[in-house]
């Protein structure tokens, strides 16, 4: 593999192999990460090289399995990367959109979200799971979810 690797690259692989999600913990917003998930170490830590971010290896393999590591940011950083990547995403724009609503942007370190923007940061989280999931917003809110 080269030593230079294109943003286009990088974003094919994003497109392809990434993932645009949210985490929330207990009575906390849920807060964007993204993150890819790939046996080949090289290309995880060239996202590393190019954004930033930490790889990770995933739990031992059993039997013939390839390790897994998984590259991976939050936040802002996230969204930076999300900025970079953008015009080059086509499966993963709608996420990529919705996730750089400022409603994530520079959090206020030490003060809380108001209702209004915890509701934003909801709905976006519950958009994103949506399209990641094929199903549509309209169905989410039906009593019956398709699988």
């Amino acid at each position: 593999m080269s030593n230079q690797i294109s943003l286009e690259y990088l974003a094919g692989y994003f497109d392809g192999e990434g993932c645009v999600s949210f985490y929330a913990n207990s009575g906390h917003p849920p807060y964007l990460r993204i993150g890819i998930g790939s046996a080949d170490l090289e290309v995880l830590l060239k996202f590393t090289e190019y954004f930033g971010g930490d790889v990770r290896k995933e739990k031992t393999p059993k039997g013939n399995r390839r390790q897994i590591y998984y590259w991976g940011c939050l936040g802002t950083v996230a969204q930076d990367v999300l900025r970079q990547l953008l015009p080059f995403l086509i499966a993963k724009r709608p996420q990529a959109e919705l996730a750089l609503v400022p409603a994530f942007g520079p959090g206020k370190i030490g003060k809380r979200l108001t209702d209004s923007e915890r509701a934003t940061r909801v709905d976006i989280a519950t958009r994103v799971k949506a399209i990641n999931q094929r199903v549509t917003i309209e169905t989410c809110n039906s009593p019956i979810i398709p699988n």
